[in-house]
This record gives C-alpha cells, sequence and structure tokens, in this order.
C-alpha cells in the first residue's frame, strides 16, 4: 500500500473524509485522505475491492448486467461471478460519454451494447456505486482503531477525475451518476460535497517534483512542464509553467487537450487490421468466417492484456501467440480449410491465417512486428503532435504517466519524433506504482498549486441583436427580422455575445461579468434564463449562431433567481398544485392501458373518498425484469390458439412446435395502415382464424390479468381492492392522435373479447379513450413523476409534445391558459406520422439482406444482425461520425446506400415535419420528446439540430422516462386532472340533407339536377347537401355539443324510423355546401350513424300540397370536446326532451 502526504497540516477545524476517485477506460483506481486539525493530510489508496486479493490499487472498469439490464456485478466480481447465459459486459463505458466535439480517432470504437434502458451513465452509475464500497471497506480496515467512516460518511467530499475538455453536458452526467450512485443526495449541500477536476491538472500536481522548478543550470526562473497521461482510452495533456511571483504555484500554458490515443485505441487498430486482412480471403464466408473472427478475438484479448506493453522491449519485436490454449478446443478442427473449398489466399496475408494453405496443419500465429508498428502508429504521432503543441520552450520536461506510460513502444517513438525534449517516465504501469490521478485529485483540493488556466475555447451566450441595416452581417440576415414584442423594434435572435475567448487566459476565480439587456415577456415568479455555449470551431469575433453552426453547442443553462417575496409566492402556487383528494363518495378503479406497436405498459389508480390519488404502474410481468413495459408479442399455433404474451418464451415452451409470432400488428388498426414498401417483409402477419381484433383482445386480457397479479402482490389489501372495485373498474385505451370512431369501435370490442368489459350498454360505457398524444402531455405534467416542468410554466407559454414510438410519431401543442390551476388548450391540430422506430429498422434489415446472398446460414445472420440492432445499437446510437457497426459472428456492417454510416442514422422526416407544422408562427415553444425510440441520443440531437436551422426559438427536451411507458401512466394522470381544457377538431364533420328548393338561390338553379318534388309533403325540394356542423381547425371546448335541427315528415301518424348518418370531409376546399362541389374520391367519408325513432306522440299535423301529413322536429347532437367522439339524436315529447 503507497500513501502520500500533501505540502501542509490541515488549517480547517472540521476533521472531514476526502476520497478521490478516477474511473479509467480500463481500469479505475481511489484514494482517501482524513482531513484533522493541525495533522498533514495523509493520502492512502483504496486497496480492498470487493472480489479482489486486498492489495491491487487497480481494478478493472467492466459491468455485468442480466439480459434485462439488472446488475450483475462490477470489477473484480464480474471474473468471479459464475458464467450466466445471456449476460451483458459492459467495458469501455467511458468512451462513449465523450464530448461530440471530439476529433474521432483512425478507427471504430465498438459500441456500447446495453439494453434500451440503460446508458453509459447509468453503467457510471453502478461502477461508482462499485467503488463506494471498496472505499468504504477500506477506510474501515485502514483505520482499524478508529471506525472513522460512520462518523464521516454523511460528509465525505468525493473527487471525481475526467478528461481534458470534459465541461458542461459531460459534467453534468458524471453529476447524475454520483447521485445515482448514492455517493451524494441530490440536494444543494450535496451537490457541494461533488468536486471534478481534469485528469491532466489532478496528473500534474501528483507528478511535479521541486526539482523541476529550478532549472538544471540554475538560472531558469519559470520551468515548464507538460504532463501527459496516457491511459486505456483517452491521453490527457496539459502544460504549466511558474509563477514569476511565487515559483511553487503555476498558470497553464496552453489549453489543455485530450485526444483519442490511448493504449486501447492499438488493440481496436490491431482488430481492424486482422479483419480487413481477413476479409481479402476469397471464398471465406459464413461460419468459417465467423470461427476466424473469433480466434481473432482471442488474439487481441491476449495483446491488450499482456503483450502490447511488452512489445519494444527486445530485438525481436514479432509475438507470438498461442490460440490453442487460449479457445481450449481443438483449434485445427475449428479452422481447418474443409477440403471441397478453393480458397485463394493473397501472399501479403498469408501471416493471417493460422492453417498452412498446403498442408492443413496448424502453424503459429505470429503478429510480425511491422503490423504492430502500423497500429502503434497513428496514436503516436497523434500524442507527439499533441505534446508538440504544448512545448513552451527547449528546456520544457515532458512527464508521462499513465498505463500506457509502460510501453517501451510509445517512449522510444516520443523519443524519436520529440528529438531534444526531456521525458520523465513517471509511472511505469506496473504494480506496485504511484496511484497518479487519485492522489494528484486529493493534492489538488488541499494544495491547489494552479492559479490560471487557458480558456480551451470560446464562450458565450445566445442574445437578440436590435437590427442595424448598415452593418452587413445584419443585412444578410434579413429574412430573420422578428418584432420584438415589448418594444416594437425589428431584431435578430440568433445573435451569440462573447464572453471568454480560446487561449485567453483565465485567473483563477475571475468572474466575468457583461450586461445583458433584453425585453423579455413578464412572467410573474419566474427566474430569467439563458443558455451558455462553446464555440470550437476556427472563426474568429463570431457573432451569429448560423455563421458556424455545427460548432456550437451547449454547457448550461444560466439561471437569475426572482425576489424572494415573488420566490415565495410561487411556492404556495406549486403546492396548490398538487392533487386534491378525491371528493366523490364511492372508492373506484382506474386502469390505462398503452398497447404499443413494440412495447406495451399498464397504470393504475385507487380513487379513494377524501385521499389524493397516486399512479401506480406495473412493473412485474413474467419473464423478465422489473420494467414498466412488456414488448407487443403473441405467439400461436398454427390452429390459431394463443400460446403465450409478452417477453420471449422459455425455450421448452415452443420446441418442436409450429407457431406464429404476431407482432407490429397494431399498425393494422389504423384509419390508413404503412405501405408494405416501408415496412418490407415485415408486414405484420395474423395467425390463422383470427382477426386483428382478436389479437387486440387476446393481449388486453394479459395486461389485465398481469396488472391483476401486480395489485394482489403490490398491495396488502390487494385481494379485498381487485374484489371490490374490479368489476366496475373504468378502463382507458390509448391510441395515435388521429384515430377516431371506427378505430375506436374496434378497440372496445377487443376489450369486450378481452374480458376487460361486458358486452352491455353500461359495460361499453367503462371503456374510453385518449389520444397517445394528449396522454404524453399530461404525463410531462404529471406533479408527482414531473413536478419541476409543471412548475416552470405561465400563461401563454406554448408546449410540443412529441411521443416516438415504436410505429407512430404522435405530435401535440397546447398553450397555457392558466398557470395555477395549471390549463392548457389544444393550439393547433394533433398529428400522427407513421416514423416511428420500426421503420428504422427495417431500413436496416433491407441493409443488412442485401449484403448476405441469401442462403440459410446467411439468412440466419441477417436475423441476428437485425436483432443486434434493434434491441443495442439503434438505442444506443449518439451520432458521431464513425460509421455504426453491428458485430454479428464476427461480421460488420456497414453501407452508405441505408445512411448508416459516416454517423448518420436515417431517420423517418415525418417526426421533424409534424413538429415543424406545431411551430409555425410560434415564435417560442418548448417541445418534449416521449416514448422509448426518444431514448436515442441522436434523436434527440437530430431533432434539436433540424429545427434549429428552421430559425426557431424552440428548446428541445428529452424527458427522462427510463423503462417508464408516458401514455399509461399520462392516461391516468388525464382522467385525474384533466389539464385540456379545448381541443382543436382536425376535420370538418356534418350531415346529408335535404332544403326547399329556392329559384331565386343561384346556387340551387346551378344544382337543378338535384332537385325532386317531396313525396309527403309535395313541396319542392333540393338534396344533395353537406351540413357542416364542426369545422376544421375549430377550437372545442370540453364537454361542447353541436346541434342541428332537422324535420322528420310521414303520412300516418306511425313510429318514424330515418338513420342520419355523420361524414368527415378530408379534403381541403373551404365553404363546402354540396358533396359534388369536391368530387374527389375519399373528400367524404362516413364515420356514424344515428337512428332516428320518432314515436307518434311527437309527431304533429300539417297541411302540404298533397294533404296532411304529420311532422315533428328533432336534433342531431355532436360531442367532441373529450377524446371519443358521440352521435345522437334528442326529440321533445309532451314538453319532454328524449334522448
Amino acid at each position: 500500500m503507497s500513501s502520500a502526504d500533501s505540502q501542509g497540516p490541515h488549517q480547517a477545524p472540521v476533521r472531514r473524509l476526502i476520497v478521490s476517485i478516477d474511473v479509467g477506460t480500463t481500469f479505475s483506481s481511489a484514494a482517501y485522505a482524513i482531513q484533522t486539525l493541525g495533522e498533514p493530510v495523509h493520502i492512502q489508496d483504496v486497496t480492498i475491492f470487493p472480489g479482489g486479493d486486498g492489495k491491487t490499487i487497480r481494478v478493472p472498469t467492466v459491468v455485468l448486467y442480466d439480459p434485462n439490464g439488472q446488475l450483475l456485478s462490477c470489477g473484480f466480481d464480474v471474473d468471479v461471478a459464475k458464467p450466466r447465459r445471456g449476460t451483458i459486459r459492459v467495458d469501455g463505458f467511458k468512451l462513449h460519454m465523450r464530448p461530440p466535439s471530439m476529433e474521432n480517432p483512425p478507427v471504430e470504437i465498438p459500441p456500447l451494447m446495453l439494453t434500451p434502458r440503460l446508458t453509459a451513465t447509468h453503467a457510471m452509475a453502478d461502477f461508482l456505486r462499485y467503488m463506494r464500497r471498496a472505499v468504504e471497506d477500506s477506510v474501515q480496515a485502514d483505520e482499524a482503531g478508529n471506525k472513522p467512516w460512520n462518523a464521516l460518511k454523511d460528509g465525505v467530499i468525493y473527487i471525481l477525475s475526467h478528461p481534458n475538455g470534459w465541461e458542461g453536458q459531460q459534467q453534468a452526467e458524471l453529476r447524475q451518476a454520483v447521485i445515482w450512485a448514492n455517493l451524494i443526495p441530490n440536494t444543494p449541500e450535496g451537490q457541494a460535497r461533488l468536486i471534478l477536476v481534469s485528469e491532466g491538472e489532478a496528473s500534474f500536481h501528483s507528478c511535479v517534483d521541486p526539482r523541476l522548478l529550478a532549472s538544471d543550470n540554475g538560472d531558469q526562473q519559470n520551468p515548464s512542464i507538460v504532463v501527459v497521461n496516457a491511459g486505456g482510452g483517452f491521453v490527457d495533456i496539459s502544460s504549466f509553467q511558474a509563477s514569476g511571483e511565487d515559483p511553487s504555484h503555476f498558470r497553464e500554458a496552453g489549453a489543455a487537450r485530450s485526444i483519442l490515443a490511448g493504449s486501447d485505441l492499438v488493440s481496436f487498430k490491431l482488430r481492424e487490421t486482422l479483419a480487413a486482412s481477413l476479409h481479402k480471403v476469397e471464398g471465406l464466408k459464413g461460419k468459417d468466417l465467423g470461427l476466424c473472427d473469433a480466434v481473432f478475438d482471442e488474439v487481441v484479448d491476449s495483446f491488450q492484456k499482456a503483450m502490447k506493453l511488452d512489445f519494444g522491449r527486445s530485438e525481436t519485436n514479432d509475438l507470438l501467440v498461442d490460440i490453442k490454449t487460449q479457445i481450449g478446443g481443438d483449434i485445427a478442427k475449428l479452422l481447418r480449410i474443409p477440403k471441397d473449398r478453393n480458397w485463394k489466399i493473397p501472399r501479403q496475408v498469408t501471416h493471417l491465417v493460422l492453417v498452412s494453405a498446403g498442408e492443413q496443419q496448424l502453424s503459429p500465429y505470429a503478429l510480425p512486428s511491422r503490423v504492430i508498428e502500423a497500429c502503434f502508429e497513428p496514436f503516436c504521432a497523434a500524442i507527439a503532435s499533441g505534446i508538440q503543441d504544448q512545448i513552451v520552450d527547449e528546456n520544457t520536461h515532458v512527464l508521462l504517466t499513465g498505463g500506457f506510460s509502460g510501453s517501451p513502444w510509445l517512449l522510444y517513438k516520443l523519443e524519436e519524433l520529440l528529438t531534444g525534449c526531456i521525458i520523465h517516465v513517471v509511472d511505469a504501469g506496473g504494480d506496485p506504482s504511484p496511484n497518479i490521478v487519485p492522489h494528484g485529485a486529493i493534492t489538488f483540493f488541499v494544495d491547489n498549486l494552479v492559479t490560471a488556466r487557458v480558456a480551451k475555447d470560446t464562450y458565450g451566450i445566445r442574445v437578440r441583436y436590435t437590427f442595424d441595416k448598415d452593418n452587413m452581417d445584419h443585412f444578410l440576415r434579413r429574412e430573420k427580422i422578428h418584432e420584438c414584442e415589448a418594444s416594437g423594434q425589428n431584431i435578430l435572435t440568433d445573435g451569440f455575445l462573447k464572453i471568454v475567448s480560446k487561449g485567453e487566459l483565465v485567473p483563477e476565480g475571475r468572474a466575468f461579468k457583461i450586461p445583458v439587456i433584453g425585453e423579455v415577456r413578464a412572467k410573474k415568479g419566474r427566474p430569467y434564463k439563458v443558455d451558455l455555449y462553446r464555440y470550437h470551431g476556427l472563426k474568429k469575433d463570431i457573432q451569429f449562431f448560423d455563421a458556424d453552426l455545427d460548432n456550437f453547442e451547449p454547457v448550461c443553462e444560466l439561471s437569475a433567481g426572482p425576489p424572494a417575496d415573488v420566490f415565495k409566492e410561487q411556492q404556495r402556487a406549486d403546492a396548490s398544485e398538487m392533487r386534491s383528494p378525491f371528493t366523490g363518495d364511492k372508492a373506484s378503479l382506474v386502469i390505462a392501458i398503452d398497447v404499443g406497436t413494440t412495447y406495451s405498459g399498464v397504470s393504475y389508480t385507487f380513487l379513494r373518498p377524501k385521499q389524493p390519488s397516486t399512479v401506480y404502474n406495473v412493473t412485474r410481468f413474467a419473464g423478465q425484469g422489473s420494467n414498466e413495459k412488456v414488448p407487443t408479442v403473441l405467439y400461436y399455433d398454427n390452429a390459431g390458439e394463443l400460446l403465450h404474451c409478452g417477453p420471449e418464451p422459455a425455450e421448452d415452451l415452443l420446441d418442436g412446435k409450429d407457431y406464429v409470432k404476431v407482432e407490429w400488428f397494431k399498425l393494422l388498426l389504423g384509419p390508413k395502415p404503412p405501405d408494405r414498401s416501408a415496412l418490407g417483409t415485415q408486414h405484420p402477419q395474423l395467425p390463422p382464424s383470427r382477426t386483428v381484433i382478436d389479437v387486440l383482445g387476446d393481449f388486453l386480457r394479459y395486461m389485465n390479468n398481469t396488472l391483476k397479479e401486480d395489485i394482489l402482490e403490490v398491495h396488502d389489501d390487494g385481494d379485498r381492492l381487485w374484489d371490490s372495485l374490479s368489476a366496475e373498474a373504468t378502463y382507458i385505451l390509448t391510441h395515435p392522435n388521429g384515430w377516431e370512431g371506427p378505430q375506436q369501435a374496434h378497440m372496445r370490442e377487443a376489450a369486450i373479447r378481452g374480458g376487460l368489459v361486458p358486452n352491455t350498454p353500461e359495460g361499453r360505457e367503462r371503456v374510453e379513450f385518449l389520444t397517445e398524444g394528449e396522454a404524453s402531455f399530461h404525463w410531462c405534467m404529471d406533479p408527482e413523476a414531473n413536478a419541476a416542468i409543471r412548475k416552470d410554466l405561465s400563461v401563454g407559454d406554448h408546449i410540443i409534445v412529441a411521443d416516438a414510438g415504436g410505429g407512430t410519431i404522435d405530435v401535440s401543442s397546447y398553450h397555457v391558459t392558466s398557470g395555477s390551476p395549471l390549463r392548457v388548450q389544444e393550439a393547433t391540430e394533433a398529428q400522427c406520422e407513421f416514423a416511428g422506430s420500426v421503420f428504422v429498422t427495417e431500413y436496416f434489415r433491407q441493409f443488412a439482406e442485401k449484403h448476405f446472398d441469401g442462403s440459410d446460414p446467411d439468412k440466419e445472420y441477417v436475423e441476428h444482425a437485425v436483432e443486434a440492432f434493434d434491441k443495442k445499437t439503434k438505442c444506443l446510437f449518439s451520432g458521431s461520425e464513425n460509421p455504426v457497426f453491428v458485430k454479428i459472428g464476427g461480421r460488420k456492417l456497414v453501407d452508405e446506400d441505408f445512411d448508416i454510416s459516416r454517423g448518420s442514422l436515417k431517420l423517418p422526416s415525418g417526426m421533424v415535419k409534424a413538429i415543424a407544422k406545431h411551430l409555425k408562427k410560434k415564435t417560442m415553444a418548448t417541445v418534449f420528446l416521449v416514448g422509448g425510440f426518444a431514448a436515442n441520443p441522436w434523436l434527440t440531437s437530430e431533432v434539436k439540430r433540424r429545427i434549429g436551422l428552421m430559425h426557431y426559438e424552440t428548446e428541445v427536451r428529452r424527458a427522462e422516462i427510463g423503462t417508464a411507458k408516458a401514455a399509461a401512466h399520462g392516461a391516468v394522470s388525464w382522467y385525474l386532472d384533466r389539464l385540456v381544457t379545448a381541443r382543436v377538431a382536425r376535420h370538418t364533420f356534418g350531415t346529408p340533407y335535404a332544403t326547399g328548393f329556392d329559384a331565386t338561390n343561384p346556387k340551387h338553379r346551378l344544382k337543378l339536377d338535384h332537385a325532386f318534388i317531396d313525396d309527403v309533403t309535395g313541396h319542392p325540394f333540393i338534396g344533395g347537401l353537406f351540413k357542416a356542423i364542426l369545422q376544421k381547425g375549430q377550437a372545442i371546448p370540453e364537454d361542447a355539443t353541436y346541434r342541428e335541427t332537422f324535420t322528420v315528415d310521414s303520412k300516418t301518424r306511425a313510429l318514424v324510423k330515418n338513420v342520419i348518418p355523420l361524414i368527415r370531409y378530408n379534403g381541403s376546399k373551404k365553404g363546402i355546401g354540396f358533396f359534388d362541389d369536391d368530387p374527389q374520391p375519399g373528400s367524404f367519408k362516413e364515420v356514424g350513424s344515428t337512428v332516428v325513432e320518432v314515436p307518434p306522440g311527437a309527431l304533429v299535423p300539417c297541411m302540404g300540397l298533397r294533404g296532411l301529413f304529420w311532422t315533428a322536429s328533432v336534433e342531431v347532437v355532436l360531442t367532441l370536446g373529450k377524446t371519443e367522439m358521440k352521435w345522437y339524436m334528442e326529440w321533445e315529447e309532451d314538453g319532454v326532451k328524449n334522448k
């Protein structure tokens, strides 16, 4: 165990524990120190890692999950754990937290293989939790006599190191990981106990030697030091120069850099080189190719673990790898060339083949030195170039540290490329060795030798400029002028105001203050917010974002708080937004089921008199771990009998059976199913003798049974609750925006077939419907789940919610009409587009099929590749410039034709188009992305980018829904809160009618072919008219009714039966009066009807041209204010209105 002391005794009166954790790409370490008044700070290494030997100071940075994303083990525990089928080993996750602006290396970085609900931040949190256990055990063991952990654990100062250049977003993700790991609470006091420091500066504080503070000849006043922390993934390069006034303190001499050139990248390059050479072997394909790839994985693993740091130590640099002992099988049998195949092996790649072409015997596997040198070359050159940029003068000392510093070849190349430099290897990578970064991080916290730093980029804020016609930059942007609501002046809203310039020396603690005068809409109790941006491009004095849009990225949000009295008033308003107790006198159960294209969820609540309601999400689905969503998949036999629902069934359930796997069936329910060409061979298939309503009914039954089991298990009185409330439970079924009467009728029928409700008028009334867009909106505004979002709204705010699911993307927009209580109205008619994630998967399927030749083994590869892409790669794709690789059986797939290369995933255009429709004429809006597809980080960034190019002043936010089905939870919130008071009609609705012919009316004269003599009254009438009851785009208040009066005539006083249809007009013409005003096919569609049954008592006598007849006035009533359309008739009989 190693230890070290800081420069002087601790002066603060409070005794506290300082813990430093360095999570490296391949290995991690930690150190701690206890500060006691008047005593030097003694730094101790953490060595007691769970699963370790109690002596090693470095632990592998690796996390192990089960197939459902549940954590199994970390660090040393991963290797000692018993292997389990389907486990997911996650290493290198730190590489996937890097800034998007970081320059990509000349090699592919393997994708992060995690389940869809997990991100690199989750992996970081799980690993930090493991490291905390190690710290606690080490402190307790080292301080056995004092037992300080329990006394000091609530005030621990945690110092986390990160690569140079990690700022706003990356630091925020690290803070989030620390909170998730329970190292600190998510409070201002907890946040203050987390300190972040760059690995370059931490290494400097650990490596700097007082002997370097003076030159070798004794007359150098300000020595310069370049610290190179060469790790597994990142190489951090920082330069420092001693301060003239105080030689014990330093300032940065240049902007610190971090480059992707660590030792792991050399291994990646070797793997890429071997694979590329192997693919030159003609005729090698299928399983043979996969087996050879597996052997190369073993070669690279051996190189990574042991041989890489040996390369360059001897004159013979060829490395021999004994594959036979590593795979533990008959390698000759595995890799022997089949006699019936004629492989043509180019001479230049024969050293890559493990079997000699002539003898078919196992040969020693040699990695020639020239191959290894070529793998080192680009990274050694990049490191040397980075060092050269930081060198101040010829006497600059270069301190080389980190695990990669133990490579003799790296040192040899750096000395060759940096002639004349003095290079000191501080950490040779051995064990024991100084724990450089954790020790330096604590020294930084205690002593802090650096007094000034160099800005790595330019920083500034978004501002509004008053338009100046004489300014050329303004004049060129004249088409982007907006009128300021407050001042009426013409302004440009896309300005960039620089605060700190790249390369500027920033003293420790300096504050940059600039006055910002802007006209903002007064919002009572709300802080004024502005985003801080980083510009990493090359242009100087940039004043507008669109001058170099791709090189700007947000860093953080700045907020100026309101006065204290206003803040207190806002707090009271927030408290009033929490749900009030239920005012009814009878308990009830409300259930919401969201059947998605790919995943489904169910939520529920109990309404109890005088008690507030809580929304519960079902998280227990048989066959999978804790998760709030379940695959929308069913399995049937060939007779149409249901075998299984939900998660993938156990192997023995389907063994030996012919079955039909049914998925994506929801796409068949819509008013207009997607084109078969869009779904290719994956068009939804139904089982024999079953309809889509049958399938939906089966799935609803499964979801309802799962709900019942959840209630019985979760609630202490679950049996009583279910038995007393389920028979009258209200069911809310969500559906895409735009689904109306026919689709809702099919869903209600499916609920009846699934046993949710009986087929009675009362039972049918217990099924309600809600659009997925409105459900997602209510989830975003839920006072339990997202109180922070809700309290930040005020009257006039414009909100857009895009629910990006598996099949459809539903976009809805609302404007706030009341802040407390929160109430909104729909601002624009809701949109629904077939642009969900399944279409991206289908693009990949088409691409994969193109790259395989159609043989049976290759068809199996296609299915595995599509599964890997759908479950992992698609969910994790982040938009880097590297090609996207999907590894399946050792193959790597990439193709430009399908937009899966050069960092571009194919985004269905419907999503951005739909959002843009809701942004028109709205100068400011907040867009919330929800749904499973929204979890993809690239989708969020790409939507931000595209909307930004449209010059809308819009904030795009991804709701952090984790594994939750927002629509199901939001549907229950809708039932409880009813925030939407008015909706916008998506179509014009009306009914056919006839009226008396008017010879003076020019329209009537033009429609003489529609004229007729009424058989009952004898009067002339004109038919073919369309009576609009509700116009498209019209605002529909909650519970609004629309009525039209019609007369019913009869020759006798008897029961009169008539059918009045409800017609939807789908066209774009305005003022339609006759059906043939728009003769295009599909312009009019019947969506429902009501049967008029007028009893004899409601008829009154009347004289017509043909004598006595009987007539009555009836009203047809249309309700659309809620989420389901109703069309019925009312009439009056003996003074009483009937319905």
